[in-house]
């Protein structure tokens, strides 16, 4: 018997679990006779086929199917082929970091399982997190800065990273360090890959071009289908000068 082995996989990914049924042929030395005269022969021989293997997800945290079903398939029966294998394909219902566990049964005839065994599935993911800070208040007319911090605390390197800024009505872009690219009111920065534990912080510099409460809206993405948003919010000031003569 052959049982497939534990596994690491990328979160959204899917993975094929394989079994083998095989004959054992033991080898033993027959009693009352000279050594070497009669014996049996040991080791693995042919395949089994027609045999029932049941797969069955008994942690489903996160939540995990057998595609060879449907999304809510938690238990599969497949039987094994000319060369005694019989698998199953695991994928989750949404990408998510965590294990699961798959119990896998062979069965008698019968139905009655006849040998068992368990198997872990670990799947690791980056996370993306974003923070965003900036003034509350801000003069009409002055400049001031956002600092984006953007971290993968995951387990993974995250690619495609980009982070998209969106500008307000209110405000105008001046820089950013790194240098962003502007089209419209959006600034965008395309970090790449992101290690797992690594950090990138940005710095926009915007100009306070009308009163009123104006609120930045800072996303980042990544082609792991991640996305995370943050905001801050300024209210723009009018400058006022008071003046009293007795």
């Amino acid at each position: 018997m052959e049982w497939p082995e534990s596994a690491i996989n990328l979160a959204g990914s899917s993975h094929v679990f394989t079994t083998k049924l095989m004959t054992v042929i033991a080898e033993a030395q027959l009693p009352g006779y000279p050594a070497g005269w009669t014996s049996i022969r040991w080791g693995v021989g042919d395949p089994l086929p027609g045999y029932k293997v049941r797969w069955s997800i008994i942690d489903d945290s996160p939540p995990a199917y057998f595609v060879e079903g449907n999304k809510s398939t938690k238990v599969w029966t497949s039987t094994t082929d000319k060369l005694g294998e019989a698998s199953v394909t695991l994928e989750q219902v949404a990408p998510a970091s965590g294990e699961n566990v798959i119990l896998i049964e062979v069965l008698a005839p019968d139905g009655a399982p006849m040998f068992a065994n368990q198997v872990t599935k670990a799947w690791v993911s980056p996370v993306l997190q974003i923070t965003k800070s900036g003034p509350d208040t801000a003069i009409l007319g002055s400049d001031f800065s956002y600092t984006i911090d953007v971290k993968n605390t995951g387990d993974v390197a995250a690619t495609a990273v980009i982070v998209r800024d969106t500008l307000p009505s209110g405000l105008t872009y001046v820089s950013s360090q790194p240098k962003g690219t502007v089209a419209g009111s959006m600034v965008s920065w395309n970090l790449g890959k992101l290690d797992s534990g690594a950090s990138q912080t940005l710095n926009l510099t915007v100009r306070a071009a009308q009163e009123g409460r104006w609120t930045d809206l800072a996303r980042v993405t990544s082609a792991e289908g991640l996305e995370a948003e943050a905001r801050a919010t300024t209210q723009v000031i009018a400058p006022s000068v008071d003046i009293t003569k007795t």
